[in-house]
């Protein structure tokens, strides 16, 4: 099995194996938390819908239409754009 990490992964596991298990790893892992501010919240909605904005070529929710700017210029620029791709490094 290949590992595939991240900075917030590692620091998980650094910081407590048992919360890396259920933040990273647990099938039920549907990045919602109970413990999570309303920030954080937010943060994760506003990845995502730029996520699937990029990658499925949705458009943005009404509400997070600030964010248009940004993704056309992502969009309007060169190269392949890849979302979420899991890198390693040997």
């Amino acid at each position: 099995m290949k590992f595939a990490g991240s900075y917030s992964r590692l620091k998980n596991f650094e910081t407590c194996p048992k919360r890396h298990y259920a933040y990273d790893l647990a099938p039920w892992n549907d990045r919602v938390r109970d413990d999570q501010s309303e920030a954080l919240a937010e943060g994760i909605r506003v990845h995502d819908a730029l996520a699937k904005a990029l990658s499925q070529k949705k458009f943005l929710p009404p509400e997070m239409q600030e964010y248009e700017y940004y993704l056309n210029r992502l969009v309007g620029g060169e190269g392949t754009i890849e979302v979420e791709k899991k890198l390693r490094v040997r």
